[in-house]
């Protein structure tokens, strides 16, 4: 059998702190008085910086809000962790269930990037563009989970 190369079992725990990090960061982000300016601003080399409101800067220093960077980083590689991490037993039925979630969920993704592509236009759009990895790393861990826990029921109940 040919393996497929994951992460040790320990890191769906990193993964989980890695999200919890990312939602209490977004909740810190939302509650927070905007009035006040409250957000994480560094000076960090960017490649290109259009923001309406600023001047454009293109490969240069610039003092910038990375708090969104820091939430939409840390949940791509908590979800990540998740996805890529080995089970308790690995097998060809696991990796037939691996393979079977992957594809159905970039199936539902390239839909789903369709819908949203014909349909929804504006600053909307871009949120969807941004969360389009983070979607898909979600869609195959719900449909991964869901087929490992029908295949333990069905076990359980021919036993």
């Amino acid at each position: 059998m040919k393996t497929i190369p994951l992460l040790p079992k320990y890191f769906r725990w990193i993964g989980l702190l890695f999200v919890i990090a990312s939602l209490a960061l977004y909740v810190n982000d939302a509650l927070r008085d905007r009035s006040t300016n409250g957000g994480l601003f560094v000076e960090t080399f960017v490649f290109i910086d259009d923001t309406p409101g600023n001047p454009p800067a293109l490969f240069q220093l610039k003092e910038v809000d990375l708090l969104l960077t820091l939430i939409l980083v840390t949940l791509l590689i908590g979800l990540s962790c998740i996805a890529f991490c080995k089970r308790k037993t690995e097998d060809e039925m696991i990796n037939s269930i691996r393979l079977y979630s992957w594809s159905w969920s970039v199936i539902l993704m390239i839909v789903f990037g369709v819908i949203v592509t014909i349909f929804v236009y504006g600053m909307t759009f871009v949120t969807f563009a941004f969360f389009f990895g983070h979607l898909l790393l979600l869609t195959y861990i719900g449909i991964f989970n869901l087929n490992i826990w029908k295949m333990n029921r069905r076990i359980v109940h021919e036993e």
